[in-house]
């Protein structure tokens, strides 16, 4: 809510109204939805911010898995990470060990339909958690190569920090 320019105290009390609306019905956001209010949350960084991202993730890897797009799922799982930054300090997630994971087994299956902002952000989340997939990896790293000459600055930068992280080896 800093876009907003929300002192601390305005945020608590905004944040648990709309938190608890979302948290009644999770079922009425579509994917998309589900994904940008995951990325709102994790980017918001209050306490109950990182509560309700989690929450939703969960709802979100039980029951909305398979209908996310790439990109969708490239931004549930970039919002995961970005849950666990806390300024230049890396940390773990905040949302429970097995999303992640069943977050990258979905990735893996699904590489072929990615483009450069799909590469970056998953290749940036798997370095943040330090989610050790070599094939998943190795398929990004394809992918990367692939899409290299239509990469932005942003997704350039993203992905040879990530795979820098990542430790990928040429084959």
């Amino acid at each position: 809510m800093a876009a907003l320019d929300f002192d601390l105290p305005a945020q608590a009390n905004l944040m648990p109204t709309l938190v608890a609306k979302g948290l009644a019905s999770p079922e009425i956001f579509r994917s998309q939805e589900l994904a940008n209010s995951i990325w709102a949350l994790a980017t918001c960084g209050s306490g109950l911010a990182s509560q309700a991202a989690q929450e939703l993730v969960v709802f979100c890897v039980e029951r909305r898995l398979r209908s996310l797009e790439a990109i969708q799922l490239a931004a549930v799982m970039w919002a995961v990470a970005a849950a666990g930054l806390d300024g230049p300090t890396l940390r773990s997630s905040s949302a429970p060990p097995p999303l992640m994971p069943r977050l990258a087994d979905a990735a893996a299956s699904r590489v072929l339909e990615f483009g450069p902002q799909e590469v970056a952000n998953i290749s940036w989340a798997l370095a943040i958690e330090s989610i050790d997939r070599p094939a998943l990896r190795d398929q990004l790293a394809a992918a990367a190569r692939r899409l290299s000459p239509v990469f932005g600055r942003k997704e350039l930068v993203n992905t040879i920090w990530a795979f820098a992280v990542l430790g990928h080896k040429q084959p």
